[in-house]
């Protein structure tokens, strides 16, 4: 079976001859053109005047003598027409973006289907004829705006449609509109319509008139399967285009019923996987078969992935889709440039996480000024301030080389909410970008492309002179960045050929690999988006979403024509929406009616085994003498319950002194607010040190936790951190806890305890004399005790936590090694309390060791160690809590015995296991 063009290439220059120069052809799309352009060629095999080839679009241009005005710039002409109808009631620019694009889209689609718009925009209340909500009394409030809505909506669209028509603009439906309602003749000899589908009124009227002119000639492109089966939606809008201008001269074809179609359904385990399984796919195929396959990328943003799948030496491929700068890097660095202008405070500054998200973009890491950029982001880290001042930056920008510094100034000048200096700040970061990557050709057209975009974007600024906010310039400069896109080069007639969906209309490839074979992608869900009622659609005949999806069933069967193997590949998981419904029809239609090779399979991506060993760390001299170190120094709580936890992440942190990197947070950080709390308390508790309790001091200490919060924390968190978002919810329910632990135990003093602080921070320490003289190195610990108290006569060992506490962590049958391990890390910290509180008070017999968690108000009597049944640590017990001691520090200095990570510890900071 011939591909269609080559048969309308046959056709024409069978009425024609070699005489082209009068004849213009409408084609689906422009990549049509260029093979209807080399199909003409071959079968003249001579050489002749190529015929006019044009697209609907281009060919209402001619006709109508308007051109369609690009979104950004409607947009402004939009809004000048919204302020001249709103009689000073408009709404700001920035509000009027959130609507606009979607009824400008209303506006060309009622044009493009020729509504009477006096009619269509008349008072909502007054549809007699239609059955709907807007016929009852009282309309709500919602219906109300919408009937205010609706009359204004009226009025802008005859305002806008006035304004482009007198200066030959107009959106696409109405360029489509004046190019229709015209009755002068047509500047061709003859107009073929080839391969087209699913026309407009508009539209249909001008094919009427070059039908009634007599140049008119039409090639529908499509296949008897679905075109003379009415239940098969792919050919409904071709039949009732044949129905009102007749067969056309290019009869269809029955190559789905004949063919000897072969189709594979290939499941992946994600997204990104199928471009992997399309480039297994093109390396397989031998190369006249690679030469014949098109990827079709039913989603767009798989273009990345595909592009980086392929292998070098694959050979010819032609990539029709350019990428759009908004989804590249480029975009990335201007997106951070307008966030971190909108979010800035002219009396503080930058927000800090906007100032890292710029500067720690990967084209501002290189160079000459990485150095001090590096600097600045590691002291905003230190200074823990939600804001960075204007001041540091310049500080920044002068200690850069020039030209650098003076792009960094002008990036980084004094915080304005106006937008009219954006486009100055823009250049600018795009010169400081482009000298640092000036070796790398892909990101310097990214940046080239993007001032292509700004360039665009400075006439409409200085046209217009629109009361922008950062907010509204960065919604139109994103929209500009979606339509610049970095170009991809190739052959369109030779090798692989990577394209969209819409491209494949009118061309016949033999294989075909269509990437996003899954609900959503395949048809696409679209955008539905239209303030039209449904009523008024319906009654104007203007597209619903059976139409939509007709159009899509088209173009998805068009590709079968001449296709010998079809391999639709899908992702599959949670994320995933399904096969897609063309797939389901497949195998439960054309499976029963045509001679069709169906196979399904997954693909999956070889992960290589990782091995089950962890990281091991030798203990060679070196670690050894720091284990001894902090040995002889004395082991913390802490630092017993790291070891405990996970050997290897204690390692890390303690051996080798690797630290967390100091991030600044839109929220306070959890240590730095306990520790806070911690203090607070402490301060609260201070005067009633050797008394007992009462009650009412408790409850009046409680009303005073919030402003004693507040100034604990402010010498180490900025006061302006602290007024909103984040940092005050957290800074409110830490002092809300600590206010009803408090109050429940002035609750614990009113039912009979007797409750007396007799130590504050205690700072204990002493030495394990069995462990020193095992092991011939010193032994200690040391710890600063948070609390003790005698209660009802008996001593408490008190621990205050912020964070949650698990009762079950706190029970060990006895005090050895193996009994901590395993989530014990608690327990070992208050026997370790315990023993040292107990070598240094000879005269205390006992002790209860145990948390206060300030997030459970209930437990505020505590949380008790129990050993072995029992909440008494008695003095006993304490040759047993040695030995565990011992036991600790011989395995730590064990050089027999790597360090490596405990499988049961998941929440390592530093190791990964």
């Amino acid at each position: 079976m011939e591909p269609f063009l080559v048969r309308l290439a046959h056709a024409i220059l069978a009425e024609h001859g070699t005489a082209l120069r009068e004849v213009a052809v409408v084609l689906p799309s422009e990549r049509a053109g260029l093979h209807l352009r080399h199909a003409l060629a071959r079968a003249a095999g001579a050489p002749l005047w190529s015929p006019e080839l044009l697209t609907l679009a281009t060919c209402t241009q001619r006709i109508s003598g308007h051109r369609p005005l690009p979104m950004e710039e409607l947009l402004f002409e939009a809004y000048e027409a919204y302020r001249e109808v709103s009689a000073g009631e408009a709404q700001p620019l920035t509000e009027f973006l959130q609507w606009a694009p979607t009824a400008l889209n209303d506006m060309s689609e009622a044009d493009a289907h020729l509504v009477p718009l006096d009619g269509f925009y008349r008072d909502l209340r007054s549809w007699e004829e239609l059955e709907w909500s807007f016929n009852e009394d009282p309309l709500s409030p919602g219906q109300q705006r919408m009937v205010r809505y609706w009359a204004m909506k009226g009025r802008l669209h005859a305002a806008l449609n006035t304004r482009l028509q007198a200066r030959s603009l107009g959106t696409n439906g109405l360029v489509e509109r004046i190019a229709a309602e015209q009755d002068t003749a047509l500047p061709w000899r003859t107009l073929w319509f080839a391969g087209l589908n699913a026309l407009t009124p508009a539209q249909e009227r001008i094919l009427d008139r070059a039908r009634r002119q007599g140049i008119a000639r039409f090639a529908w492109d499509a296949d008897t399967y679905y075109l003379t089966d009415h239940a098969q939606e792919a050919g409904l809008h071709l039949r009732k285009a044949i129905g009102r201008f007749g067969p056309g001269m290019i009869p269809p074809v029955d190559g789905i019923r004949s063919g000897q179609l072969k189709v594979e359904t290939v499941g992946t385990p994600n997204e990104a996987a199928q471009a992997w399984c399309a480039a297994r796919l093109l390396v397989e195929a031998a190369p006249d078969e690679r030469r014949a396959t098109a990827v079709v990328l039913a989603n767009g943003n798989l273009l990345g992935p595909v592009l980086e799948a392929l292998p070098t030496d694959l050979g010819a491929i032609n990539v029709t889709m350019g990428s759009p700068v908004s989804n590249l890097p480029a975009g990335a660095l201007l997106e951070a440039l307008l966030e971190l202008h909108a979010g800035a405070r002219p009396d503080k500054g930058y927000f800090h996480r906007d100032v890292e998200r710029l500067l720690r973009h990967p084209f501002l890491q290189q160079g000459s000024t990485a150095h001090a950029t590096r600097e600045l982001l590691a002291d905003v880290a230190r200074s823990q301030r939600t804001f960075v001042p204007v001041a540091r930056l310049g500080t920044f920008a002068d200690a850069l080389p020039e030209p650098f510094g003076q792009h960094a100034r002008q990036v980084f000048t004094s915080v304005t909410n106006a937008a009219h200096d954006l486009p100055e700040r823009t250049n600018a970061l795009l010169s400081w970008a482009r000298l640092l990557v000036q070796h790398d050709a892909f990101s310097t057209e990214q940046l080239y492309q993007a001032s292509l975009a700004l360039q665009r974007f400075q006439p409409l600024l200085a046209t217009y002179h629109p009361d922008l906010d950062p907010s509204a310039y960065g919604r139109i400069h994103q929209r500009l960045l979606r339509t610049a896109e970095v170009g991809l080069f190739g052959e369109p007639l030779q090798g692989v050929q990577v394209m969209g969906l819409l491209e494949t209309r009118a061309l016949d490839h033999r294989r075909i690999v269509v990437l996003g074979a899954q609900e959503g992608d395949l048809p696409s869900g679209g955008n539905d988006r239209s303030f039209i009622p449904f009523e008024l659609r319906r009654a104007y005949a203007m597209p619903l979403r059976d139409s939509t999806d007709a159009v899509q069933a088209y173009n998805f069967m068009r590709m079968l024509h001449g296709a010998e193997l079809l391999v639709l590949v899908h992702p599959e998981g949670d994320a995933s929406k399904g096969r897609s419904r063309y797939i389901l029809q497949l195998e439960h239609e054309l499976a029963h009616r045509v001679p069709v090779s169906f196979t399904a399979r997954q693909a999956r991506i070889p992960v290589p085994v990782r091995a089950t060993a962890s990281v091991l760390v030798a203990k060679d001299e070196a670690v050894l003498a720091r284990l001894r170190a902090l040995l002889q120094k004395g082991l913390t709580p802490s630092q017993l319950g790291e070891w405990l936890t996970c050997p290897l992440d204690f390692h890390l942190r303690r051996v080798l002194g690797v630290k967390e990197t100091d991030e600044v947070a839109a929220r306070i950080a959890a240590n730095v607010l306990g520790e806070g709390l911690h203090t607070t308390v402490e301060n609260l508790y201070r005067p009633w040190l050797g008394s007992s309790l009462r009650a009412d001091d408790l409850r009046e200490a409680a009303t005073r936790v919030p402003a004693a919060l507040r100034t604990t924390l402010a010498s180490v968190v900025a006061p302006e951190v602290m007024e909103a978002g984040q940092p005050l919810l957290q800074l409110e329910m830490a002092a809300q806890a600590a206010q009803r632990f408090l109050r429940k135990e002035a609750e614990l003093v009113e039912g009979g305890a007797d409750i007396v602080p007799s130590a504050l921070e205690l700072d204990l320490n002493g030495e394990v004399p069995r462990a020193s003289a095992a092991l011939g190195t010193p032994v200690h610990l040391r710890g600063r005790l948070d609390r003790v108290d005698v209660r009802d006569g008996r001593v408490h060992i008190l621990d205050l936590k912020t964070g949650r506490v698990n009762d079950a962590e706190l029970t060990v049958h006895e005090p050895t090694l193996a009994a901590f391990n395993g989530g014990k890390r608690y327990a070992a910290q208050l026997l370790t309390y315990a023993w040292l509180y107990l070598n240094k008070h000879p005269e205390v017999e006992a002790v209860r060791a145990g948390l206060l968690p300030l997030q459970r108000p209930s437990a505020s009597g505590g949380v008790y160690l129990r050993v072995d049944g029992s909440d008494r640590i008695g003095r006993e017990m304490m040759p047993a809590i040695e030995a565990f001691f011992q036991d600790v520090a011989r395995t730590m200095l064990d050089p027999g015995i790597p360090v490596q990570h405990d499988p049961k510890s998941r929440f390592c900071r530093f190791c990964v296991a």
